[in-house]
């Protein structure tokens, strides 16, 4: 993207990190409605006869006179419209590229909803505390601070309108702007910042947190350096006048640019953050928790229970789930179990997805689980003996190196089950890859004479002559350590391609944007 001056890029980091919240006025509207307050204020004058330049004690005086539902009225023949032109509406369009979540507005015009429904995308609109208790996560919202005309008494005008919401007022939306104020940076769009409840609003949370809010800024429509000045030494808010970034350009050209490269670049912002978020999420995906009372349920399926009843209960309770160490012992014993009463090739698939999806910490109980799971590989036809090594899904604790424990492990499994040996267990282990495998001398230096011997026993056993054609896989590792080879042509070992991918595409589950 071409270069852009230095305080979009700063603002388009914050609507990309949902750390800011647009505060929409009158100047972002007057394209499509050509009025604005003063329009307005002068109209209700003209009817009452009056010079008065005040917008709030005109109001007041209006209202005196003619009523309320007379002064809604005005408001509705002037900002109610029926369709959004969107040659005319490029501050709401914005809102609507950056997809930002949070939008607050003292307009009561209908136009940000009219946008909204113009491109198919839903809107919350709050006006009190009941559309507050609807809203649900991921709703892009959008507060309606002086109200609506849908709700005549909700609308903010007049004199004791904003005497009744003041800056320590309780009234529902003022308490959530101030919420939203303490955590986020404020973006005012069309505001000449006369509107005395924002502004008594605003100074009252200077005040109250002693100049310590967030940044805020306001994009000024019309170059005015000494009201830029005076929102600075006030609010602490920065003026931005666009046509001092892009010179040359007339007062509207520069505003709708100055917005078109605002969204252009939290948009690519946001690109780069969720693909970043996809590659490594910074807020962890929920999962369940296993309690003990669901491992005590799935003994009992385990006691009376077909084998495919086991396996789904088993499933059903541990997949993608948080087990605590306390209860490795248990859910690994429960798989071995599980994986003795094996007896089709079907429940070996289920068995791998199984694996995929459990997540141990204790090594030993990992050890424990994979080796059940390879034993389960006796039941398949030889085409199925497909090598895989599962090791990376089961437990962070678990290297390559211990692939020659799980199947001595598994060996000794189907011996204790009563069963030989089959093609396709031999078929699986000869297409491991057998460059992490430790030879039998470095198993005696790392684990004992004892321990080294009792492995190596059951190897020697499973590939005894008579037994299998298929060559002894210690044999084979130290045949390739010798000759200084890499097993499978040099390429990486299965185990460290998964650990690779892994390692790219964390499991996660999808969140809902924040406001």
């Amino acid at each position: 993207m071409q270069d852009i001056p230095k305080v979009i890029d700063e603002l388009a980091e914050l609507f990309a990190a949902h750390r800011i919240v647009p505060f929409l006025g009158a100047g972002c509207s007057f394209d499509h409605l050509r009025v604005d307050w003063d329009g307005i204020r002068d109209e209700m004058a003209a009817q009452l006869g009056s010079t008065e330049r005040d917008h709030a004690t005109v109001t007041s005086a209006f209202v005196a006179r003619y009523g309320r539902n007379a002064f809604v009225a005005i408001l509705r023949a002037r900002l109610h419209l029926t369709e959004f032109d969107p040659e005319r509406g490029n501050a709401f369009m914005t809102m609507l590229g950056t997809r930002v979540g949070t939008m607050y507005t003292t307009n009561q015009d209908n136009l940000v909803e009219l946008c909204f429904a113009a491109y198919g995308h839903r809107l919350s609109v709050v006006i009190d505390i009941d559309d507050i208790a609807q809203l649900r996560p991921g709703d892009v919202v959008l507060y309606k601070f002086h109200g609506d005309l849908t709700e005549p008494d909700s609308i903010v005008f007049a004199k004791e309108d904003y005497a009744r919401r003041g800056p320590t007022s309780d009234f529902e939306l003022d308490i959530r702007l101030r919420s939203d104020a303490l955590a986020k940076s404020l973006l005012f769009l069309g505001y000449s910042f006369r509107d005395p409840n924002v502004k008594d609003l605003f100074g009252h949370l200077q005040r109250l947190f002693k100049g310590r809010l967030p940044p805020s800024y306001l994009v000024q429509f019309q170059s005015n350096a000494a009201f830029a000045q005076q929102l600075k030494d006030e609010f602490g808010i920065t003026a931005i006048d666009p046509t001092t970034l892009y010179p040359g350009c007339d007062a509207p050209s520069a505003f709708d640019r100055f917005l078109t490269d605002l969204r252009n670049a939290t948009l690519e912002k946001k690109a780069k953050q969720e693909l970043d978020d996809m590659f490594a999420p910074s807020v962890p995906p929920a999962r369940r928790v296993v309690a003990r009372h669901e491992i005590d349920a799935v003994d009992a399926v385990l006691a009376s229970g077909t084998g495919d009843e086991v396996l789904r209960a088993f499933r059903s309770t541990y997949d993608t789930a948080l087990i605590h160490e306390t209860f490795d012992e248990r859910v690994s014993t429960q798989f071995v179990e599980i994986c003795r009463r094996v007896e089709h090739p079907e429940q070996v698939g289920q068995i791998r997805g199984s694996v995929f999806n459990l997540h141990l910490t204790d090594a030993r109980c990992a050890m424990a689980v994979l080796a059940a799971a390879h034993a389960t590989v006796n039941v398949l036809p030889i085409p199925q003996g497909t090598g895989l090594n599962w090791i990376t899904f089961i437990s962070p604790n678990l290297d390559e190196s211990i692939g020659v424990f799980a199947v001595a492990t598994a060996i000794g499994l189907l011996r204790e089950w009563g069963r030989s040996l089959s093609p396709a267990f031999y078929h699986h282990v000869a297409r491991w890859d057998l460059r992490g495998w430790p030879t039998r001398a470095e198993l005696a230096e790392s684990l004992g004479d004892e321990v080294s011997k009792a492995i190596i026993a059951e190897f020697d056993f499973a590939y005894s002559r008579g037994k299998t054609t298929y060559q002894h896989p210690l044999h084979r590792a130290e045949y390739l350590k010798g000759k200084g080879l890499r097993d499978r042509f040099g390429a990486p070992t299965y185990g460290e391609t998964l650990r690779s991918l892994h390692a790219t595409f964390p499991k996660k589950l999808s969140k809902p944007l924040e406001g």
